[in-house]
C-alpha cells in the first residue's frame, strides 16, 4: 500500500506542477477528488522531498478509508505490479494440511530414485512459496470450546470472515504489513461478526443467510473484484486452504493490536487505541473458535458453500468483472 500511495502522490502532484491542463483534468475527476486533498498531496510532496518515507498514517481518516475502497475497486489503476491471491496460486491446490491443522509430514518418492524417499512437510511448502504459514500448533478441538453443537449461522460467519479477508488483502494489494492496525481495524470493520459486543452488552446478531452476511461488503467493493468471488475460490480448495486463510487472518489481527502507542498521543487517543486493541484481541479468540469449526468441516460441505459463493457472485451486478476463476 506504502507503494500505491507513493505512486498516487507522484502521478497527481508531479502532474499538476508540470502541465496545468492535466492538473485541471485531475481536479474535474473525483476519484482523485475523493482520495487525497491538495494540502495531503504538498504535505507528502515536503515528506518526500525530506528523504521521509510516506504510508497510510498520513492521510486522514476519511482519506484513508477512501483510498482503501478505491484500491479495492480497482479505481487506482497506476504502475504497481498487482497483486496475486495466493490462493489462486498452484501451490494452494497441492497443500493439505493434517487433522490437527497443522502441516503433515508426506513422503515423496523422486522419479528414477524410488529407492531414496525424501520427507518433506506441508510447512515447507507453505514456506517456500508465497502461501501464509499454517498453524503452529494443533488446533483445539471443538467439543473443547463448546458443549453445545454449533449453529448453523456459524457457517454464515465464516463465509464473511473470509470474505473481508480477501477484500483487505486486495485493499492493501496483498501488503497488509505496510500498516498492520490499518489493515487489522479494516478487516474488523468488514466482518462485524467478529467485532465484540455493543456497550448496551448486547452480542452482535448472528447471519441468518449469506447475502445477509456478505452485505458488509457489498458497497465497499463494487464495481472491484468480488469478495463472495473470492471466498468461493478459497472455501473451493476446502479444509486445508480455509483454514490457513484463517489463521493468516489471526496473526493480522494479532499484529494490528500489538502497535504500540506513541509518545504524543493524547489521553483520549490512547483510551481509543486500548479500546480498538481489546476488540480486535476479542476477534482473535471468535476465531481461534471458527478455526476449529472449520477445520472439522467435511469436504463436501465446503463444495456446497463453494457453490452458494459462486452463484452470489454470479449474481451481483459487476459479475462481469472478475479475475481467474477459482479451482474447484
Amino acid at each position: 500500500m506504502r507503494d500505491i500511495l507513493r505512486r498516487l502522490h507522484e502521478t497527481d502532484l508531479g502532474g499538476a506542477s508540470s502541465d496545468e491542463e492535466s492538473d485541471e483534468e485531475q481536479a474535474s475527476d473525483p476519484a482523485h477528488e475523493s482520495i487525497m486533498s491538495t494540502r495531503t498531496l504538498h504535505r507528502l510532496a515536503a515528506k518526500l522531498a525530506a528523504g521521509q518515507d510516506i504510508d497510510i498514517s498520513d492521510l486522514s481518516d476519511g482519506e484513508e478509508r477512501a483510498f482503501c475502497a478505491a484500491v479495492g475497486r480497482g479505481e487506482v489503476t497506476l504502475p504497481v505490479e498487482p497483486w496475486t491471491p495466493w490462493w489462486t496460486l498452484p501451490d494452494a491446490s497441492e497443500l493439505k494440511l493434517a487433522a490437527d491443522g497443522c502441516a503433515r509430514v508426506r513422503e515423496i518418492v523422486e522419479v528414477g530414485e524410488e529407492e531414496d524417499a525424501a520427507h518433506k512437510s506441508d510447512a515447507d511448502l507453505a514456506s517456500t512459496s508465497q502461501l501464509p504459514a499454517p498453524p503452529d500448533a494443533p488446533l483445539p478441538p471443538l467439543r473443547l470450546l463448546t458443549a453445545a453443537p454449533p449453529a448453523p449461522s456459524v457457517a454464515w460467519s465464516a463465509m464473511q470472515t473470509l470474505a473481508a479477508y480477501a477484500w483487505v488483502l486486495r485493499s492493501f494489494n496483498g501488503n497488509p504489513e505496510s500498516d498492520w492496525e490499518g489493515a487489522a481495524g479494516l478487516f474488523l470493520e468488514s466482518a462485524p461478526s467478529l467485532q465484540p459486543a455493543a456497550p448496551s452488552g448486547r452480542p452482535q446478531p448472528a447471519c441468518s443467510t449469506l447475502d445477509e452476511a456478505l452485505a458488509p461488503l457489498d458497497a465497499a467493493s463494487a464495481p472491484g473484484p468480488s469478495p463472495a468471488r473470492d471466498a468461493a475460490d478459497l472455501v473451493a480448495l476446502g479444509r486445508s486452504i480455509v483454514v490457513l486463510a484463517l489463521v493468516d487472518a489471526a496473526r493480522l489481527l494479532q499484529r494490528g493490536s500489538g502497535t504500540s502507542e506513541a509518545p504524543a498521543e493524547s489521553r483520549l487517543e490512547r483510551d481509543a487505541r486500548r479500546q480498538r486493541r481489546r476488540a480486535l484481541q476479542a476477534a482473535q479468540r471468535k476465531l481461534v473458535f471458527l478455526l476449529s469449526w472449520a477445520n472439522e468441516r467435511r469436504e463436501e460441505e465446503y463444495a456446497l458453500w463453494a457453490a452458494l459463493l459462486r452463484e452470489r457472485a454470479g449474481s451481483e451486478p459487476d459479475a462481469g468483472i472478475r479475475l481467474t476463476e477459482g479451482r474447484g
